[in-house]
């Protein structure tokens, strides 16, 4: 009996409504009794419909979908529907499903058949879907599902290098054909990672970051971008310096800062020492390791070490010599031998006694091998010497150079002034002589600043006063006060000015 049925248009809803919102897609057959076909055979309509509102636009060849869709994506990429019917006891049937129509018509022989379906795309993508299925009269429909997803598209991925800001921001964008939400994950140097699909980095290792999209339906997409990063700072170098006369020894940390960022300094040094500033002050003379530490407000940190020593590195001097000058009053002419390690020396003297140590009197930091000691004229010297360096201070010369008098004439004084004559006005300016002047210079001027280069006149005397008279400037001029300096000389050392005293004129 001749079985015939009517062009049945079965449903391919759950297809469509799968691939964009779930990433299945389905097709089916449905058929119903009447008319008559061939013995053992069926005709049968295949067709597809789109959900509500959807269409196809021939022109693009691309299915729209309406605004109001629960899926944010139309599934713009598939590009052909086929069909492939196949049975031992029949010719294999090829079908291509129009995207337009969506409907094509099948004469099919009952018994065992195996369905394909196959959906093609716009790009490096096909999905497939099958299913064997025994063909009666007694058969409705059936539902091939065919599974559809595009994995996501990373299109944009770089690097903003900020060390300003102590860190550098890592970028991802991805884009899911079919609107699925995405999930982002970040990995780079050293084991470092992130979730976020804008990630914050402040380690500044260079490498290799790699940002990995899934859109959690099985596809996914991994891009990697190079960063070649420098630290935000640098520490450049650490040195210190001890110095002899403070017994303090100086610390310095110099750091590259040029991205300007708020650095924090900690140095830790023997003994648990600790200090929180750029430039510290050790007190003492130092042994052991010293570290300085900085850290900025971002979790970045950089450190190095300085070992002293302790011992005094810088040898001992030689060759001291201490010789009274011929030519400069009140002035002693030093000399050594200097040493290859030593930056500066340290000049210790005692007055009047030999026996000088470190705890004597102390001319520190000369660099010249040659110094000129000013000292009170007449007056007794000792001296000996050091070495010094970044690292500490030598021990004294094996030598003391002592009982060195200071050459020169003595500072005038015990100056006095009297009024020869009211009705005159003159003055007599005097003085206690100094031992081996054989002549005095008087030095006056209106204003208290009188010294040898600076005085409103002057008059050299060999006797040891002066008579100021009354008269035309320069003269003594009655009522006005002036101010007097004197200094003694043997013809070839000058003393010293006296105090400045002031007189006024009778």
């Amino acid at each position: 009996m001749k079985h015939r049925t009517s062009l049945s248009r079965y449903t391919l809803l759950p297809a469509l409504v799968f691939l964009v919102l779930a990433g299945v897609a389905g097709c089916g057959f449905m058929f119903d009794e009447g008319g008559s076909g061939g013995s053992g055979s069926t005709d049968a309509g295949l067709g597809l419909v789109w959900p509500d509102g959807y269409s196809y636009n021939a022109d693009t060849g691309q299915i729209i979908v309406p605004s109001n869709a629960k899926s944010a994506v139309a599934p713009t990429y598939v590009t052909g529907i086929n069909l492939v019917i196949s049975g031992d006891d029949m010719e294999t049937l090829y079908i291509d499903v129009p995207l337009d129509t969506l409907f094509v018509s099948v004469t099919l022989t009952l018994g065992v058949r195996r369905f394909d379906v196959t959906v093609k795309t716009d790009r490096a993508l096909t999905f497939t879907g099958s299913l064997v299925k025994d063909i009666t009269l007694q058969t409705n429909s059936i539902t091939i599902t065919v599974n559809v997803n595009a994995p996501p598209e990373i299109y944009n991925i770089w690097i903003d290098h900020n060390p300003a800001n102590g860190a550098d921001y890592l970028y991802c964008d991805a884009f899911d054909p079919d609107g699925d939400q995405l999930t982002y994950s970040w990995t780079g140097p050293g084991g470092w990672s992130s979730t976020e699909q804008y990630a914050t980095y402040t380690a500044f290792a260079s490498g290799e970051f790699i940002c990995t999209v899934v859109d959690g339906m099985g596809g996914s997409d991994r891009k990697s971008v190079w960063g070649d990063f420098a630290p935000p700072f640098k520490i450049i170098s650490v040195t210190g310096r001890y110095d002899n006369t403070t017994n303090d020894t100086y610390l310095f940390c110099e750091v590259d800062n040029t991205n300007n960022l708020t650095l924090h300094f900690e140095w830790i040094g023997p003994g648990g020492w600790t200090a929180y500033v750029q430039y510290p002050v050790y007190q003492g003379s130092a042994t052991g390791v010293f570290t300085c530490i900085v850290n900025d407000d971002f979790g970045n940190k950089d450190s190095m070490d300085l070992s002293f020593a302790g011992a005094p590195p810088a040898s001992a001097p030689g060759g001291l010599t201490a010789t009274p000058s011929s030519t400069v009053n009140g002035q002693i002419d030093i000399n050594w031998t200097t040493v290859t390690d030593a930056s500066w020396y340290n000049l210790y003297w005692n007055q009047g006694t030999g026996g000088v140590t470190l705890a004597s009197s102390v001319t520190g930091g000369i660099v010249s091998p040659v110094y000129a000691f000013s000292c009170p004229v007449s007056q007794i010297y000792y001296f000996n010497m050091t070495a010094a360096n970044s690292s500490g201070e030598s021990a004294l010369g094996a030598t003391e150079v002592g009982s060195v008098t200071c050459p020169g004439i003595v500072q005038v004084i015990g100056v006095t002034f009297v009024d020869n004559s009211p009705s005159v006005g003159d003055v007599t300016v005097s003085w206690t002589p100094s031992t081996g002047a054989i002549s005095y210079t008087v030095y006056w001027d209106t204003n208290s600043t009188v010294s040898p280069t600076s005085f409103l006149s002057s008059s050299t005397v060999t006797p040891t006063s002066f008579v100021h008279p009354v008269g035309a400037s320069p003269g003594c001029t009655t009522g006005t006060t002036y101010w007097y300096t004197i200094t003694g000389t043997d013809g070839t050392f000058v003393s010293t000015p006296s105090a400045t005293l002031s007189h006024t004129c009778p």
